[in-house]
């Protein structure tokens, strides 16, 4: 993906603003300046002191696209409708139709997270370019496949994995199978990586070429150092973009 779906980044900023939100509220209720948060957060109840916990939670989830997001967004749903009955309850600033109404909004906003383009943001890590910063490199390398010596040609490559021009390698075309990459540092000295296949392009897309994308696994902290040099001797950086 290119970058963070705005959906995510809307359901962080919208548990930020339920987190401060309450805050504020209460501070107001009480006339506290703002800036007394140990004697405001002292007049939270409990269940609003979870409510705040867990909304910054949230907002940190949705903007690392975490796969955990649906569960606390879940036990907030059930904390925000059980805090909301309480309000109503109580019938001094709020009824309960104006509760509800709250309640049914803040159910269609996290309803938004079910859609396609957040569903496979959240299911699928590898799909996060946007995390990582890519350098476009050119350089012949040598894929081992079993027993299988492929010869090919970087493209890009990151912290994470790199992407492989390749327009004709049948053997490879195997989504989540496993190589070993081999290249040449600018020093001579060749290194290795084991890497997963996480995508298989059969023709131009944009600026990408047929080829692979792979994911690299069980980095040494060496291997990670030699990630490093490599991608300083790339052309150019390439942000927000993927095979």
């Amino acid at each position: 993906m290119q970058q963070r779906p705005y959906i995510l980044n809307l359901i962080a900023l919208a548990h930020l603003a339920i987190a401060f939100g309450l805050m504020i509220q209460i501070a107001i209720y009480y006339d506290y300046p703002l800036t007394e948060f140990a004697d405001t957060w002292f007049h939270l109840t409990y269940l609003n002191r979870a409510i705040f916990i867990l909304s910054l939670l949230i907002a940190l989830a949705a903007l690392q696209a975490r796969s955990w997001l649906w569960h606390a967004l879940a036990i907030n749903t059930i904390l925000i409708l059980w805090n909301h009955v309480l309000i109503a309850s109580w019938g001094i600033n709020y009824n309960l139709a104006e509760t509800m109404s709250a309640s049914a909004a803040y159910m269609m906003l996290i309803s938004l997270t079910m859609t396609e383009q957040s569903r496979r943001a959240l299911l699928n890590p590898h799909l996060h370019w946007w995390k990582h910063r890519r350098t476009r490199l050119a350089k012949r390398v040598l894929l081992q496949l079993e027993d299988q010596e492929i010869k090919a040609h970087l493209y890009d490559i990151s912290s994470t994995g790199a992407y492989i021009r390749a327009s004709n390698m049948p053997a490879l075309q195997l989504l989540h199978s496993f190589l070993t990459l081999k290249l040449q540092l600018s020093s001579g000295a060749e290194t290795a990586f084991h890497a997963e296949v996480v995508r298989v392009c059969s023709e131009n897309r944009g600026q990408y070429p047929a080829g692979l994308g792979v994911r690299f696994r069980r980095l040494t902290p060496l291997q990670r150092i030699r990630l490093f040099l490599l991608q300083q001797q790339g052309s150019s950086k390439i942000e927000k973009r993927r095979p």
